[in-house]
């Protein structure tokens, strides 16, 4: 469900944005769009869900001087650009990541707070102090990846390892504890990854990069209990994620794994649509 990716405070050949683009369309094959100014950029590769023929990432501010990329969905959209609205702001589309420059511009780094979904997203600030904002949600189901090259004060983002590796400024050398333990347990740990300079960004944060104060790292606490939720409510939450994750303007599948969570949530979505399809992947031959 899209890709992102982007840098700050270095410069890269527009050659090299092109190709860190090209390496993610497979995860946006339906709008592949990017912002770039000397120093910065900002692309996306899109798979549209919400209003296909709107929703072109980089999403901006009516003024243009805050760009936005989202990688996931934002489940409370719809409340929020009405919020927004009243405040007076106008938006072009309804696609769910269309909301998220007005909200930046209204709520500064807090404007994560305000979000229900699973979520990757970029915000670039061009106003007086230009900045980057990276933030995750909170179980960290979207990937981002990262560089900071603190010598330079430079930043370098992307949903994927191999486009991050395809900025000129990152290097590929294993980092051989990293190697070691995804070679053991088929999965990485912790933040660093088996690249020296890659870096995974942990769920629940906010990463802010400026010119002035470099990149600061913040873990934002679990939100608090929405008001008059109880114990044993899990019905009630499990049939209300189901209906945000149904909302949308193309076929909706489910991927079973035939574990536990996959197949509770194919089967609530079946009863709330008839023709939802599924799809499982089998392997022939002996596995690694």
């Amino acid at each position: 469900m899209c890709r992102i990716y982007g840098h700050f405070n270095a410069v890269v050949p527009s050659d090299h944005l092109a190709r860190v683009g090209e390496l993610q369309r497979h995860g946006g094959p339906d709008w592949q769009g990017c912002s770039a100014g000397p120093d910065w950029s900002l692309g996306s590769n899109r798979l549209a869900v919400m209003d296909p023929a709107g929703g072109r990432q980089p999403y901006r501010s009516a003024s243009g001087a805050v760009h936005a990329v989202l990688n996931g969905e934002i489940y409370n959209h719809a409340e929020l650009r009405e919020r927004l609205r009243a405040l007076g702001h106008r938006f072009a589309d309804r696609c769910d990541g269309s909301i998220l420059p007005a909200l930046y511009e209204e709520y500064g780094d807090a404007f994560v707070d305000h979000l229900d979904g699973m979520y990757a997203i970029a915000v670039l600030d061009l106003r007086a102090e230009p900045r980057l904002v990276l933030v995750t949600d909170h179980l960290g189901m979207k990937p981002l990846f990262h560089h900071w090259d603190e010598r330079r004060g430079a930043l370098f983002f992307s949903s994927e390892i191999p486009a991050l590796l395809a900025f000129p400024d990152v290097s590929a050398d294993a980092w051989e504890p990293g190697l070691e333990a995804y070679l053991a347990s088929k999965t990485p740990f912790g933040e660093q990854t088996m690249f020296r300079d890659v870096s995974a960004l942990p769920p629940a944060v906010t990463a802010v990069c400026d010119r002035a104060g470099g990149l600061r790292v913040r873990r934002r606490p679990p939100p608090a209990p929405e008001p008059g939720r109880r114990r044993g409510d899990l019905r009630t939450l499990l049939h209300g994620e189901v209906d945000a994750l149904l909302e949308a303007d193309v076929p909706l599948a489910s991927i079973t794994s035939g574990g536990l969570d996959s197949s509770l949530v194919t089967a609530l979505a079946t009863g709330k649509a008839p023709r939802l399809h599924t799809f499982n992947i089998a392997y022939t031959g002996s596995r690694p």
